[in-house]
């Protein structure tokens, strides 16, 4: 797959990061990780340019990683280290056949964004409807006459 020019990552690693035990720089460092075979990572220095973090944030995020078991570093003397990412993929196997993992479907449902509206923003239905209901008529309908064009 890797050959391709993409990489598959479960659901539940992305949903489910606090709960598996990874912040967002963690995850992006384990994902860039997982776009190279094992024997080819690269450095620090390296990584950090490639995320666009400082590489004192790289550093202790593996620090952290580490303590968590999610990664095992693999030193080299001379040369870049190896990392061993099957911690972070056995908590995720972990987590994804415990009884966390929710089966039903979330009652608040994202709205969908109109490609040609461009005032719809990004809510959920129950927001959107707790603010409906709160305002004036008066200021309903100054809305409608916004999205309509009319200033």
């Amino acid at each position: 797959m890797r050959n391709f020019g993409f990489t598959q990552i479960p659901n539940i690693a992305v949903r489910h990061m606090k709960e598996i035990g990874t912040k967002p720089i963690d995850f992006t460092i384990l994902t860039y990780l997982l776009t190279f075979p094992p024997e080819d990572y690269h450095a620090v220095s390296t990584i950090s340019l490639a995320i666009g973090a400082h590489p004192k944030t790289v550093r202790s995020a593996f620090l952290r990683m580490e303590k968590k078991r999610l990664i095992r570093r693999i030193y080299r003397t001379g040369e870049a280290n190896i990392y061993d990412i099957t911690g972070w993929v056995s908590k995720i196997q972990a987590y994804a056949i415990s009884d966390h993992t929710p089966t039903q479907k979330s009652a608040v449902v994202p709205t969908q964004i109109s490609h040609t509206d461009p005032l719809q923003e990004l809510g959920t239905n129950k927001q959107q409807n707790k603010e409906k209901e709160t305002m004036s008529g008066y200021e309903k309908f100054k809305e409608a006459r916004k999205k309509m064009g009319y200033n």
